[in-house]
Order: structure tokens, then C-alpha cells, then sequence
């Protein structure tokens, strides 16, 4: 699942004792203790930057 959502989401995440970590572009973002709030949260960040995206160009 963790290989997955890396090559989907162009992310790092790495688990540790506190749970997962999210990283893009080499800055940690999110710390998530189960697997399915990392996805739930790459998920979501997708979905607002698609919507930005269409902001930006007036559709």
C-alpha cells in the first residue's frame, strides 16, 4: 500500500514509532498513527489542488 500511494501522490512516507510520516519535496507534512488516514489525507490534498487548479484557469 505504502509503495502505492508513493508512486500515485509523489510522496515519501516512512513509519517510526509515532506512526507515518508524509513528506513531499523532502518537508514533512502530516504524521498519521493508520495507514488509512495517510490515504484518506493524500486523498484529500489531491482533491484541493485539482480544484485550485481550476480556479486558476476560470473553469
Amino acid at each position: 500500500m505504502r509503495k502505492y500511494l508513493e508512486a500515485n501522490y509523489h510522496c515519501k512516507i516512512w513509519q517510526d514509532r509515532r506512526g507515518y510520516h508524509i513528506e513531499f519535496d523532502g518537508v514533512e507534512v502530516k504524521v498519521c498513527k493508520y495507514m488509512s488516514e495517510v490515504e484518506d489525507y493524500l486523498k484529500e490534498r489531491k482533491a484541493k489542488s485539482v480544484k485550485r487548479a481550476k480556479l486558476d484557469r476560470g473553469y
